[in-house]
């Protein structure tokens, strides 16, 4: 069984290809597991730059209002808030902030899934961040949302 013979030279042949196979496999691996790390870095990075506009204080005012009522009874309240310049400004920041959220995090919807990647890969989510701070509005910081154990 132990001797040196051409049926166990062939075998310790085989198990030398075997091993180097096996060691490119894990090689392989590793490799993909740090692109996709990568990946998955640049694309949190990219998301963390997206600025948040904060609220004025008179339309913090102005929407803690409607944030008591219920949500059937808010139509009316929120048609008068359209008819007045300080309304329609509070409704206009609270829209952006909305904007920026759902940039940042994306949308609650299931259905708007496929726009929602279409819309992160061709980059717009930067742009529009870079166009807001540029604006002048002042931000709210979000801090990043990693699971335990991301970097």
């Amino acid at each position: 069984m132990f001797e040196d013979n051409a049926a166990r030279r062939r075998a310790l042949g085989l198990i030398k290809g075997l091993a180097a196979h096996v060691e490119q496999c894990g090689k392989t691996w590793q490799r993909r597991l740090e692109a996709e790390t990568n990946s998955e870095r640049r694309k949190r990075e990219r998301q963390d730059v997206i600025a948040v506009p904060d609220l004025s204080d008179g339309s913090k005012t102005l929407l803690r209002e409607l944030d008591g009522l219920p949500s059937s009874e808010k139509s009316r309240p929120v048609g008068e808030l359209a008819m007045t310049p300080e309304g329609r400004r509070a409704l206009d920041e609270a829209k952006e902030v909305v904007s920026a959220i759902e940039k940042r995090f994306g949308r609650a919807n299931p259905a708007d899934l496929a726009e929602q990647l279409k819309r992160a890969g061709s980059g717009q989510v930067v742009t529009s961040s870079v166009s807001a701070m540029s604006r002048g509005l002042p931000t709210a910081a979000i801090a990043p949302s990693l699971p335990s154990g991301w970097s």
